[in-house]
């Protein structure tokens, strides 16, 4: 199964920085414990039974299809940090199921496979940097320049093209003072 995050937009509806379309075309089958309202802010506070309560209220989560199309679903998240839409492939019955659980469990389900992905999305991007700062502080990056068939290229030389070189030139000096 693959899922990706495909837009992301401020979280305004109207602002200085234009009009957020992160959501437009995508028609919406369900809206789990409501919208911005006060009332449905209020409705995503999950109270325990020791008094304890967890809040929900900045985090607005919608399950959603694209205008005109058939197959695959979309959860759309709109919180303080601004919207975005992760694509989640549809297989089965899938929605139906969905759709037939009570508010708070969609909410509960939507949010953590959001969640979810989330998370997988920074550690992939914390392992890709840290990836990056050992290649440099190792001085593993080659820079290509452009050429006429070819873009500009920068790569971390692999550890194994690095070895191979080091034998080779090993072999050379080798031969050379026999």
């Amino acid at each position: 199964m693959h899922a990706a995050f495909i837009r992301f937009g401020h979280g305004y509806e109207q602002s200085d920085r234009g009009r957020c379309e992160a959501f437009d075309g995508f028609e919406i089958i369900a809206a789990p414990l409501g919208d911005f309202d006060a009332a449905s802010r209020d409705s995503r506070i999950f109270r325990r039974g020791t008094g304890n309560a967890v809040d929900y209220g900045s985090h607005a989560i919608k399950l959603a299809k694209l205008s005109g199309c058939s197959g695959g679903l979309y959860i759309l998240m709109q919180h303080g940090g601004g919207r975005e839409v992760l694509a989640v492939p549809s297989f089965g019955d899938l929605e139906a199921a969905i759709l037939a659980m009570p508010e708070r469990v969609q909410y509960a389900l939507l949010y953590t496979v959001w969640q979810t992905a989330k998370n997988a999305r920074n550690e992939a991007q914390d392992q890709t940097a840290q990836r990056w700062a050992t290649a440099y502080k190792n001085k593993r990056i080659r820079q290509r320049r452009a050429t006429r068939t070819r873009g500009p290229r920068v790569e971390i030389i692999p550890e194994w093209e690095i070895a191979l070189k080091a034998e080779v030139a090993r072999r050379n000096i080798k031969e050379v003072t026999s």
